[in-house]
């Protein structure tokens, strides 16, 4: 299971809290991740930052199909981002060559994912 954690404040409760709770406890191996990584800004629209979301178009190899002026950055957030989702769906664990190691949730480290600039593995903010 993959569970993406990109919430800010309120939405701890919400999304934080119960992604720890479900990995901690599942009896299958979990992937936790937040997406930090700020995508270019769109011509004309205000900067949102790394909004709800915004990881979709790196995910799925998208960002072709976006308008917006993508700069190398994005490209490669998007190829491990992608990769790390093709590994995933292909075996259940989103490790594979060339991608920085991901370790499954371990709730006493709290440690997941940050696909920031670069992806990493980081103690939880949440």
């Amino acid at each position: 299971m993959v569970i993406s954690v990109n919430c800010l404040g309120l939405l701890d409760q919400i999304a934080a809290l119960p992604a720890h709770l479900w990995a901690g406890f599942s009896k299958s191996k979990a992937y936790l991740y937040e997406f930090s990584h700020v995508p270019v800004d769109k011509p004309g629209f205000p900067n949102y930052g790394a909004f709800h979301t915004s990881e979709v178009p790196f995910a799925l190899h998208t960002l072709h199909l976006w308008k917006r002026p993508w700069r190398e950055i994005d490209f490669e957030v998007e190829k491990s981002m992608n990769g790390y989702w093709i590994n995933f769906v292909k075996k259940g664990n989103p490790n594979g060559d060339g991608l920085p190691e991901w370790s499954s949730y371990d709730k006493s480290s709290g440690s997941i994912m940050v696909v920031g600039d670069k992806p990493e593995i980081m103690p939880t903010l949440y």
